[in-house]
């Protein structure tokens, strides 16, 4: 019996709502499971397979291992089932895969289960009909988009942002392998997911989608298995700050105020040096003004830079933006509505980005890293904008 136990058994205990096991670790009918020999999930040996329709290069085995949290086999395990989402790849009850004809991912479903619980893992597999030899799968590399090395800025207008990076799979003679399939996973999915799918993907055509979540560093890892070769790579990445933020300005009640006050959302922000944060003001909000504590180091943005940066092309930033420092009162009157998906609702139902519709926001520039206050003099409104390095990040 461990001290701790020890220490609680001797306890008073006055209507706990539970039982505590005092003389062996099965009592009230619970059986206190090793976490060691846990079952936690089901792994395939290949996931992204490429294969040919020339012998040995149409035959692949597809081994899967149940595994403990830590990533430990677990000898004692059931048969394993395969599925197949169609007839040109076939699979055997032993995991053997076999390319019949032709195709494009072809997905396949290994389960498992062990007591009451079943898990699943799953492969996509390409057929090509390619001439002999056989390329050989030689060189396998992940590189970012064209820009900075493995770092870019997460977005928060629209959602998160999407990049991408391009794999390169060559043969013995440093020629492109076509036509083949990629399995990438990201180390932590909420700052790096996969195209929507969290933190996996699958991918073709050498190229896979990114989506940006949060700053920070991940490790992008992928593989494929090649005319029966398997490799791994991986690709150091890093999130950075977002170097264009949106605050809007929303009415709330304040106990003491007839009419609703303004204040700022979000209030706290953390962008990169060089950010455009803007201010959206909505119908029905009573005019703002912001006033910095440290005013002379808040530029102005002009048409062009916020077309480029922000918008991404086709709006105009209003003119009243060009100078910097503090923001006088303004708000907005242009019969618009919102937000609604970003966006603002036009009296007759129609959509537009607020800079197109009406003189409803105001922007300013942060080049220089600092902590930047401010306040309006008309509510009681406040906010800070922290300015860092755009990649340092957690």
């Amino acid at each position: 019996m461990s001290l701790l136990r020890t220490l609680v058994c001797h306890l008073p205990v006055l209507s706990l709502g539970f039982s505590l096991g005092c003389q062996n670790d099965v009592t009230g009918g619970i059986i206190f499971t090793d976490p060691a020999h846990l079952y936690w999930q089901l792994t395939l040996n290949h996931h992204a397979i490429t294969m040919a329709l020339t012998p040995p290069y149409n035959t692949l085995r597809l081994v899967a291992m149940p595994q403990t949290a830590t990533g430990a086999a677990l000898i004692d395990s059931d048969r394993t089932t395969y599925a197949v989402s169609d007839t040109n790849v076939s699979i055997d009850s032993t995991g053997l895969l076999t390319a019949v004809a032709p195709d494009v991912g072809v997905k396949i479903i290994a389960s498992q289960t062990i007591g009451t619980v079943t898990h699943t893992d799953s492969a996509v597999v390409n057929i090509n009909a390619i001439p002999t030899p056989v390329p050989v799968f030689t060189t396998f590399v992940l590189t970012p988009q064209p820009g900075d090395s493995a770092r870019s800025a997460v977005s928060w207008y629209d959602g998160p942002l999407f990049v991408y990076d391009s794999a390169s799979l060559l043969d013995q003679d440093g020629q492109s392998i076509p036509n083949t399939q990629i399995f990438e996973t990201s180390s932590d999915a909420n700052i790096l997911g996969m195209n929507g799918n969290f933190g996996t993907q699958y991918c073709s055509a050498g190229i896979c989608l990114l989506q940006q979540i949060q700053p920070g560093h991940v490790i992008i890892s992928a593989e494929a298995t090649v005319y029966g070769v398997r490799k791994v790579t991986t690709l150091a990445y890093t999130v950075g700050w977002t170097l264009e933020q949106n605050v809007d300005v929303l009415p709330q009640s304040v106990a003491g105020h007839a009419t609703p006050i303004s204040y700022f959302r979000p209030g706290d922000d953390t962008v990169a040096a060089g950010a455009i944060i803007w201010w959206d003001s909505f119908l029905g909000v009573q005019p703002i003004d912001i006033v910095f504590d440290d005013s002379a180091a808040v530029q102005g943005v002009d048409s062009i830079a916020f077309d480029s940066l922000v918008s991404g092309g086709g709006f105009v930033l209003n003119s009243i933006n060009s100078t910097g420092g503090n923001i006088q009162a303004f708000h907005d009157d242009s019969g618009f509505v919102g937000p609604y998906n970003g966006y603002l609702t036009g009296p007759q139902g129609t959509l537009c980005f607020p800079y197109a519709c009406a003189p409803v926001g105001r922007a300013r520039r942060f080049p220089t890293p600092g902590t930047y206050r401010y306040h309006s003099a008309l509510t009681e409104a406040v906010g800070v904008i922290h300015v860092l390095p755009p990649f340092q990040v957690p």
